[in-house]
């Protein structure tokens, strides 16, 4: 009865696409909490003060049939400012979000996605039963020929900070583009807010005219949380309330999760020298290995095969790094290797040691 699921699993075995679960070891270059605010103090404290104050774990229904509480109507006002945008509505996580944004925003409409978007990107694609197109990672070019050769309503979705090749979308260039051609604009921030932009908002949020954007947020990166939240404009907010589906049939994310979003936000404020030494930080290692000097602190250092990736994996955990390999289908089947996530923590005694690993090992010059 399950011979099926026996042979995917062997299979993967076979080409080492297999993959567990299991708990981080050493140095820590995977995780996702840039600015090292997960255990910060002052966050714990205000969450177990709202906890003495009545502040509820669970918001008990969705947000149409009850779920929404005062403190999710004050976490929207503030994430509003935050982002710089007129509207906000608030998901459990980014993945849930982007499964029910895309068939909503994408329906009687023609898709154009980059190519290497993340997997929730694709997955709402899919979901949304749209004729669609893939055009060439950051293209500006081939994305212009597919939008002229396209009569119907358009939208293009991206990423803001792409999470596994690290580098940033074109993002005015794009704007510009879906005005052009009167195209919706989607773009995927989760991996640069907290981190950039105006208050460290998301890119999106230095734009000047943006009611043509709909922007994905989440909390499990730089934000040190979970859940995730749109921005858009107030029409698109309404229609998202009545067309999303994720949104409209799920049970509203924690009152707690909404305290925690206040607490890291003033945290920003007050601690936004996080986001710069970071962005240092990246800067120079970003140099150090050879690859583009941008700001980004995701970095990915591409290997030969599948094999080399595990075995200087294994070579790096061994060493006291935990710096997992990165396969197919996760990136492309000749884009494997390793990514680095930098998170404010990561000490220059720490990167510099690194590297010289790396090159000992032959795997940067």
């Amino acid at each position: 009865m399950f011979e099926d699921f026996k042979n995917n699993l062997e299979s993967r075995k076979k080409n080492k696409l297999y993959r567990e679960v299991f708990k981080p070891q050493g140095l820590d270059f995977s995780s996702n909490d840039y600015l090292s605010l997960s255990s910060h103090s002052q966050m714990k404290q205000e969450l177990a003060q709202a906890l003495k104050n009545g502040v509820g774990l669970s918001a008990k229904a969705s947000p149409l049939l009850g779920g929404t509480s005062a403190c999710h109507i004050q976490a929207e006002q503030e994430l509003q400012k935050f982002i710089n945008r007129p509207a906000v509505l608030t998901f459990p996580s980014g993945y849930q979000a982007n499964l029910g944004l895309i068939p909503a925003l994408a329906k009687n409409r023609v898709i154009f996605s980059d190519e290497l978007n993340h997997a929730s990107l694709i997955d709402g694609i899919r979901l949304s039963h749209s004729p669609y197109y893939i055009f060439r990672h950051n293209d500006l070019n081939h994305l212009e020929d597919l939008l002229k050769a396209t009569k119907q309503k358009k939208i293009i979705i991206t990423e803001s900070l792409f999470s596994m090749a690290g580098d940033f979308c074109p993002l005015k260039e794009l704007s510009n583009l879906a005005l052009k051609y009167q195209a919706l604009l989607f773009i995927d921030e989760a991996h640069s807010t907290g981190l950039f932009g105006r208050r460290l908002g998301g890119r999106v949020s230095d734009l000047k005219q943006k009611d043509h954007v709909v922007t994905v947020h989440t909390g499990g990166k730089a934000l040190a949380s979970f859940g995730a939240w749109t921005g858009s404009s107030l029409l698109i907010k309404k229609y998202l309330i009545n067309n999303c589906r994720s949104f409209i049939y799920s049970t509203a994310p924690s009152p707690l999760l909404m305290c925690q979003w206040l607490s890291v936000l003033k945290l920003l404020k007050k601690e936004s020298y996080r986001a710069e030494e970071l962005k240092k930080k990246a800067q120079w290692l970003r140099k150090e290995f050879f690859l583009s000097e941008t700001e980004s602190p995701i970095l990915f250092i591409v290997l030969e095969s599948t094999q080399q990736a595990l075995k200087i994996s294994q070579k790096l955990k061994t060493a006291g790094y935990f710096i997992p390999a990165i396969r197919w289908p996760t990136v492309p089947k000749d884009k494997q290797g390793l990514r680095l996530t930098l998170n404010f923590d990561h000490s220059l005694k720490q990167l510099k040691s690194l590297k010289r690993f790396l090159q000992k090992n032959h795997v940067i010059c």
